[in-house]
């Protein structure tokens, strides 16, 4: 099975709520592929010569698909723009700006190819799926030799922390960021030297305070752009809430295992008592009180609580919240017909509806691991 062979075989559409009754806020239909949402907004800010903080949006989504959503620009002009890998449409002016309040759920439109056999809906429909974050969720560990930067600065490496955010490559990066983040690990500590010869990028302007604030390395790394230490933080808290959920999951009969990214998921083919609909796990922060399968993971990691209140850092913390253990696809639909990229296969075209947060592809990975004709080296 494939997917994403082709951007339009992965539509997502955020389905928002906003009031265009005029106001201070320019609201913008974005679509993009090929271009992650932070990227995208970051292009807008800087042709438009616009503070990125006037900019707003309600959910990252993902580069390698082809996606809309709704974004507010405060005092943003009133006319559209079309750049290489996405487009703004204005759409008009509102009271409030767009954010994770403005939408509960996103619209997706899948065509899952090169299939020998059609799989059976009934399970999703009946039992959902884990909610796990996915690959998505921890783009930041590529080039990091699979270290969390979140990890880093709980235990007060904020060097390291930075190091990986900087100055650690990866294939799947742009050439020019690769280029920089190159000649900043290949020179590290040269502040001064690097100060002189790196194009003017946001990397530069942190290399430009440690010129002039050498060694102190935790403000450097508040210098980052805010939604990218979110990320950074959040990767962390997400893989610690998967290995929760999983080992919550493993008690269960019948269940399988799928990789990603950052480990295995857990799958079950069915849930012996409906109360586990309704059970819902903290995200890791502060002000967790950790039970047992957590307090394990916080030994196995060999950190504590209290350290995840990060000292000597202002703007970059754990949040709080709690997210769902089961997620439920709505208005689930497929229809199969020939797939004329692979001769004699089939494709199938799914649509659906998931809360906000919850990841189409682990449904994917559930969906294709209950059949027996789904191949570990093929599954998405």
């Amino acid at each position: 099975m494939k997917i994403k062979h082709r951007p339009e075989d992965f539509l997502v559409r955020e389905i928002d709520r906003y009031d265009l009754r005029g106001g201070p806020y320019s609201l913008y239909r974005l679509e993009k592929w090929d271009i992650g949402t932070i990227e995208a907004v970051g292009n807008v800010a800087r042709k438009w010569k616009i503070p990125r903080d006037r900019i707003s949006f309600g959910g990252l989504k993902d580069r390698h698909a082809r996606t809309e959503q709704v974004i507010s620009i405060r005092n943003g002009p009133d006319r559209d723009f079309e750049g290489s890998s996405f487009r703004l449409k204005w759409l008009g002016r509102a009271r409030e700006p767009i954010g994770r309040d403005s939408f509960d759920a996103n619209a997706f439109t899948i065509v899952v190819r090169d299939l020998e056999r059609i799989p059976d809906l009934e399970a999703i429909r009946r039992w959902g799926f884990p909610n796990y974050f996915d690959d998505q969720r921890f783009g930041s560990l590529r080039g990091a030799g699979g270290e969390f930067i979140g990890r880093c600065l709980v235990r007060g490496e904020f060097e390291k922390a930075l190091r990986i955010a900087i100055a650690s490559p990866a294939p799947e990066d742009r050439r020019s960021h690769r280029e920089v983040k190159t000649r900043i690990r290949d020179r590290w500590g040269d502040w001064p030297g690097l100060k002189e010869t790196l194009p003017r990028t946001p990397e530069r302007s942190i290399v430009a305070f440690l010129a002039d604030h050498p060694g102190d390395y935790a403000r450097a790394f508040e210098r980052l752009e805010t939604n990218l230490r979110i990320l950074y933080v959040s990767a962390y808290q997400s893989w610690l809430w998967n290995r929760a959920l999983a080992e919550r999951l493993r008690s269960l009969p019948e269940t399988f295992e799928v990789p990603y990214t950052a480990g295995r998921m857990v799958f079950y083919r069915s849930l012996p008592d409906d109360r586990l609909f309704e059970l819902s796990i903290p995200l890791l922060s502060p002000s967790t009180s950790p039970d047992e399968v957590y307090s394990k993971l916080l030994t196995e990691e060999g950190v504590e609580l209290r350290q995840f209140r990060i000292k000597r850092l202002e703007k970059t913390f754990f949040g709080r919240g709690d997210r769902s253990a089961i997620a439920r696809p709505a208005r689930l639909r497929a229809e199969a017909s020939p797939d004329e990229l692979h001769s004699r296969r089939q494709k199938w075209t799914l649509s659906f509806e998931l809360p906000k947060g919850s990841y189409a592809t682990v449904l994917l990975k559930g969906l294709f691991g209950l059949t027996s004709s789904a191949r570990a080296d093929d599954r998405p």
